[in-house]
């Protein structure tokens, strides 16, 4: 048996609503947290991914690959990394900001990720693969943002 009504919506929506909040307040705190929360993660999402130093759009019309790397490889380029060595942007992003480490080692906790972080880099310079990485979070978005302008200034084909 459920222990809340609505399961998952529980701790957002029925026991604030039930114990502490009046609806209009409650909709006006449930909105901001949710738009907050969406935009966060958005653009935690978009500045290790679709930014001007990884590939993220090499597809032919056909949609075969236009790249031939391996599997380790192809993680290194769809991804970039940004602020390493910042407790605060590790912290705030959950270490989204070892993305390239993270599409590499799944299963190996974020707090690792500045740990392994060298022996990434050393592998990438051994075997010629570029390391994408950004020095700060704002070169990262204004990267992203560069990206977005470029898509929205394409030609239809």
């Amino acid at each position: 048996q459920l222990a809340c009504p609505l399961d998952l919506g529980c701790h957002s929506v029925y026991i604030p609503l039930k114990y502490w909040l009046p609806f209009d307040k409650w909709i006006v705190l449930f909105l901001v947290t949710q738009f907050a929360t969406g935009y966060y993660l958005a653009y935690m999402f978009q500045v290790g991914h679709v930014v001007e130093k990884s590939l993220f759009s090499l597809f032919d019309p056909k949609g075969k690959h236009a790249f031939s790397q391996d599997w380790g490889a192809l993680q290194v380029a769809s991804s970039a990394n940004f602020a390493h060595g910042s407790a605060f942007w590790t912290f705030i992003s959950g270490g989204l900001n070892y993305q390239i480490e993270h599409h590499l080692f799944p299963s190996i906790c974020h707090i690792n990720y500045p740990k392994i972080t060298h022996i990434v880099q050393q592998t990438c310079k051994e075997y010629g693969v570029p390391y994408p990485y950004y020095d700060t979070y704002a070169d990262a978005f204004l990267s992203h943002v560069r990206v977005l302008k470029q898509l929205g200034q394409r030609k239809a084909e």
